[in-house]
């Protein structure tokens, strides 16, 4: 039943979708699964809202612990048409009766810059600063984002110690975001970041082998010391991740820019006598990133400054 909501719903045959809905035997289980897909994958506009008023009539006490972690996903993987539909499903329901699972939705909206949900959140489940400690406003910072970082320091916020390296990161993120390659250059001379790194469970949906055989879902980086990541352990986005920073080179939307960006990035990130086994599976993850978004040139800046680093780049090809 699982497989034939996610089909139906994948698919756009909204009329199988509402059967298999309607189905009396359908549990929650399955609806939670197919919002997993949707955050993953995103659906067609008329079966996203289909699945959304079903869970919604059905299961209106436990909508937010069914959806909160679709929701996270859908912004980590930039689907945003699909967090902004679950998160209108979740304001129609008034469904903030546990207000603790928000907490990674708001670290990350405050990351990505969604200052009308970070308001929203805070309005409707004040209580979640209480648990989110100071990674919110860090992670408003890392992004870049100020104005953010003020709004939830305004709600009660706290202050992250590391407020000045945290501020400056979020330098490092938009000179990347702009694709300005100097300023990035001028800004990594003077910024420590480190490069110790540890793998998290985020995954893109890419299950791979980090160098060494060892299963690394492709993942997040967090800062070790000095520094500690301001999103914790986890599903995580944040500056300073070798993933999230060389996708947003990616997408600049001047290719001679960004093909100069990559190259950048991985050699300041990657170290002369090899990288961790973590950061190579982040570099595969940006390979198949190129692939499925069509980024030819940056992928071939990927795969020239890797072969000046002993071959690495044929090791890549191979995973």
């Amino acid at each position: 039943l699982s497989a034939a909501v996610v089909a139906a719903g994948k698919k756009g045959h909204l009329d199988v979708l509402k059967v298999l809905l309607q189905h009396d035997q359908i549990s929650s289980k399955p609806m939670e699964m197919a919002a997993s897909d949707v955050a993953r994958h995103g659906w067609p506009a008329a079966t996203l809202s289909a699945l959304l008023q079903a869970m919604s009539s059905r299961y209106r006490p436990e909508l937010l612990q069914l959806l909160h972690k679709p929701l996270l996903v859908s912004l980590q993987q930039e689907h945003f048409a699909v967090g902004e539909a679950i998160f209108a499903a979740l304001e129609a329901a008034a469904a903030t009766d546990q207000p603790e699972l928000f907490q990674e939705v708001l670290v990350t909206a405050a990351f990505l810059g969604l200052s009308d949900k970070v308001s929203w959140m805070l309005k409707v489940a004040p209580a979640v600063l209480v648990k989110v400690g100071p990674r919110a406003v860090a992670a408003a910072l890392e992004g870049g984002h100020q104005h953010i970082a003020q709004l939830i320091l305004d709600a009660g916020g706290e202050q992250p110690a590391v407020h000045k390296a945290a501020s400056k990161r979020g330098q490092v993120t938009q000179a990347v975001r702009d694709g300005n390659l100097a300023q990035f250059n001028d800004l990594a001379k003077e910024l420590h970041l480190p490069l110790v790194w540890a793998c998290s469970a985020y995954s893109d949906g890419y299950r791979l082998k980090a160098a060494g055989g060892a299963s690394c879902a492709t993942a997040n980086i967090q800062f070790q010391e000095p520094y500690h990541s301001s999103t914790g352990m986890g599903i995580r986005l944040q500056c300073g991740c070798v993933r999230f920073l060389l996708r947003a080179a990616a997408k600049v939307p001047d290719v001679a820019n960004s093909r100069q960006l990559v190259p950048a990035l991985v050699q300041h990130f990657y170290p002369a006598n090899g990288a961790p086994s973590e950061v190579e599976a982040i570099l595969v993850s940006f390979a198949v990133f190129c692939v499925h978004k069509g980024h030819l040139e940056q992928l071939r800046a990927l795969f020239h400054v890797l072969a000046c680093h002993g071959g690495r780049d044929r090791l890549l090809l191979r995973d």
